[in-house]
């Protein structure tokens, strides 16, 4: 007597069932993490990016002098003066908009696109000893560095950037990236 096959009985197909949903939810669970975290690093790449050319057209000789009105993005940073008048004790704070494809928001070239925007807070100040010792870590022979760097006297400013996106959002719902340098005027500029 042969046996006559069977088919898969309920609680098999619910267990079937069961597990493949706990599959399908772990794998999709996963892919949106890894989408966020690939969204926050692309993110942070452009907040750096961005300070990094905030930084570097601020080190840049013309920054140091009033020559510098064909350039309107270091204008936008540093308003009416130069960075030896910052460094002469005064200081500027300024609020900029940014794309994120690092377009400032009063740029023609501005994409009409839904595009990020990165409110960016350049602060600007004399080396003194509150602004480099107030918002750098301790660190060992870190007074000694100041120190040989306050000796540039007038030819040195702190530089305090903050970043935070996106900037149409409240403010405890952005992420918030700050950045610091010291730049220091060089002998030929």
């Amino acid at each position: 007597m042969t046996r006559k096959p069977r088919g898969f009985s309920l609680v098999e197909i619910i267990l079937a069932i069961g597990i493949f949903a706990f599959a399908a939810v772990t794998i999709l669970t996963l892919v949106h993490r890894g989408l966020q975290t690939s969204r926050e690093f692309n993110l942070e790449s452009s907040a750096a990016i961005l300070a990094g050319k905030i930084t570097s057209l601020l080190k840049a000789s013309y920054a140091w002098t009033d020559d510098y009105d064909e350039n309107p993005n270091l204008r936008q940073l540093l308003g009416q003066q130069n960075l030896s008048q910052i460094a002469s004790g005064s200081s500027v704070s300024t609020t900029n908009l940014y794309t994120r494809s690092l377009v400032h928001e009063d740029d023609e070239e501005r994409s009409q696109g839904e595009e990020l925007e990165i409110e960016v807070v350049t602060e600007i100040s004399a080396l003194n000893a509150s602004s480099a010792t107030g918002n750098l870590v301790a660190e060992p022979g870190l007074d000694q560095a100041i120190g040989r760097i306050r000796d540039f006297g007038k030819n040195a400013v702190f530089v305090r950037i903050l970043i935070s996106y996106p900037a149409n959002a409240p403010e405890r719902m952005r992420s918030n990236r700050e950045f610091a340098s010291i730049i220091t005027k060089t002998a030929d500029e």
